[in-house]
């Protein structure tokens, strides 16, 4: 059976480990379509999504300890991306898959493809694309911004559903945005000359379609980590605040319903900005020393402001250099068997990093920590 169409943890952990390799591995695993971004994870995906179940069937067996009536775990996936997890995970055996991403327009493109209104957002693609490549041939302004600012604004009236013309055209622009760029990156200020924009298109047509359907009863957050994980743990909990120091925001009151199902997360911040040359950092949102250290305090229980995190996994590059910086993660690390509960693992490399070409982490492996493995 492929684990995409698994249906109970019973199946899964009847499987040797060498049968569960298998099963992830790009010919067995219908992964289906994902975004193009900047630092995704596709050739870890098999070891994330094997790393990512075990922690989830672990979940599951110490529920089903405690109650006759074992739910399986929610997955939560706090830094979507391009969703190369969150989409592909395989829904059979969670009772419900979490994306989520802080950038607001990730989060409306997904929201836009999700909905009825994922063959408008295609034509709206297409329509910028146009306008796009009209000026790029002018030798006008390659950003992106003012080609949508001028040429759509006046098209925006009206609803389509529960979601807005608006929604659709910061939809479209994001795509167009990442896919006109080398590595996906999500930054507007780029000039957009290494892709053609009618291969933009074409990708559009392919891709959107396939993960609308990949999408279907996936749930879609726009919050801050901190306050995702508040959330689902049924504390009370803040969107639309400042990242940096949790201020501002609409509050809500705490949703119980999640209290009582476990929860497994995978958390792939933005690379530690300590590891990236500075002309090849590919993100809107950098992730600073201050939010390191203040992420590992949370992942290790240090900082227990937003509840309890049993069972998650994390994705980084090692900081650099190995001094002050690399002690932000030791709490977090099975050193000397001080810490059996959390685990490392190093998973690789594959090619350039995402630092690219001139990066400080071009020659560093990518690693993995885990807490909750059996």
């Amino acid at each position: 059976m492929r684990i995409d169409k698994m249906q109970t943890y019973a199946d899964y952990k009847k499987l040797s480990t060498e049968e569960k390799v298998l099963l992830f591995d790009e010919h067995h695993y219908g992964y289906g379509e994902v975004v193009k971004y900047f630092g995704g994870k596709a050739a870890f995906r098999p070891v994330l999504m094997r790393t990512i179940v075990n922690v989830a069937s672990n979940a599951y067996d110490n529920t089903a300890n405690e109650s006759e009536n074992a739910k399986k775990p929610i997955f939560i996936d706090a830094f979507t991306g391009g969703g190369k997890i969150a989409l592909c995970a395989p829904k059979g055996l969670f009772s419900q898959i979490v994306m989520n991403d802080l950038d607001s327009s990730m989060y409306t493109l997904y929201r836009v493809i999700q909905s009825g209104d994922y063959k408008k957002l295609i034509g709206v693609i297409g329509d910028v694309c146009k306008v796009a490549e009209n000026n790029l041939m002018r030798g006008l302004n390659k950003s992106i911004v003012p080609v949508y600012e001028q040429a759509y604004q006046h098209k925006l009236v009206g609803q389509a559903g529960y979601i807005s013309n608006m929604d659709i055209l910061i939809a479209a622009v994001r795509f167009v945005t990442i896919y006109g760029s080398m590595l996906g990156t999500t930054s507007e200020d780029d000039s957009y000359t290494m892709a053609s924009y009618s291969d933009i298109y074409r990708s559009a047509c392919r891709v959107i379609p396939n993960i609308h359907t990949q999408i279907q009863n996936i749930i879609i957050e726009n919050l801050d980590y901190r306050q995702l994980i508040a959330k689902y743990n049924g504390l009370p909990y803040k969107e639309h605040i400042d990242p940096e120091t949790q201020e501002g925001g609409i509050q809500h009151e705490a949703e119980v319903e999640y209290q009582n199902v476990e929860k497994v997360y995978y958390f792939d911040p933005p690379y530690y900005v300590g590891a990236l040359a500075k002309e090849d950092e590919g993100y809107r949102f950098a992730f600073t020393r201050d939010q390191t250290r203040a992420m590992t305090a949370v992942l290790d229980g240090s900082d227990k402001s937003y509840g309890e995190l049993k069972y998650w996994v994390k994705s980084d590059y090692q900081p650099l250099p190995w001094d002050e910086d690399n002690k932000m993660f030791q709490s977090i690390e099975n050193i000397n068997g001080s810490h059996p509960e959390y685990k490392k693992f190093d998973i690789g490399t594959s090619g350039e990093s995402a630092a690219g070409n001139k990066g400080a982490a071009r020659s560093k492996h990518e690693y993995i920590w885990v807490k909750g493995l059996a």
